[in-house]
């Protein structure tokens, strides 16, 4: 599980993985803002995994999953409205990386070019998200990945999940190839129209209630 010690390699190794989120571009400290609060906070709603190189103490990976906590809901977004809204009145207004998200948001909202993270699948109560999955370059390529997934299995098996989602760019043909090695299977809506495609792993055979 992620802890504060490990807090600041998490954000940064996040700002690596993932240089084109919001809260990459609105800064580290935006990025440790979310982990903070949704991840070590006692009104937590995140589960984080992280995988540790132990020659060296180094994060080589992370995977974070919401509906895990009870009373939670499972949205897809890493970042939540609040410390968005947050960062954003901080320093937003002043980093053009920022306007040109929001440009994105705004254009796949209004002319719908594209399925990206603003649609979501409908998730049952028995559902969980997994939401970012980061790998550092240096472990790409071995087995932290599919161990992180199936790590988080085990845990949503515990919590009482009975199926995982998660989207995934069509461009990262690394991260498709990933998951279904660990039995992660495409689900609709899917078409080339769109750049996010969505995948899901049941968890339990037949779950009772599952289409």
């Amino acid at each position: 599980m992620l802890t504060e010690k490990y807090l600041d390699e998490a954000a940064s190794l996040h700002q690596i993985c993932f240089p084109q989120k919001v809260e990459t571009l609105l800064g580290k400290a935006c990025v440790r803002d979310v982990f903070m609060e949704r991840v070590l906070r006692p009104e937590r709603d995140t589960l984080c995994l992280i995988a540790i190189h132990q020659p060296d103490d180094r994060v080589a990976g992370y995977l974070c999953v919401s509906g895990l906590v009870p009373g939670t809901r499972s949205p897809h977004a890493f970042i939540n409205r609040r410390v968005l809204a947050r960062h954003m009145v901080r320093s937003g207004w002043f980093r053009p990386g920022v306007w040109k998200w929001w440009g994105k948001r705004i254009r796949a909202r209004f002319i719908k070019e594209d399925y990206n993270e603003n649609s979501v699948v409908p998730i049952p109560p028995w559902g969980s998200v997994v939401m970012v999955v980061g790998l550092h370059p240096s472990f790409r390529g071995g087995n932290v990945g599919a161990d992180l997934m199936m790590a988080i299995e085990d845990a949503a098996r515990e919590r009482g999940a009975r199926r995982l989602y998660l989207l995934v760019e069509r461009t990262n043909v690394r991260a498709e190839r990933l998951y279904a090695s660990v039995g992660w299977q495409r689900t609709s809506p899917d078409t080339d129209r769109w750049q996010i495609f969505s995948m899901q792993k049941d968890l339990v055979l037949n779950p009772e209630g599952a289409g």
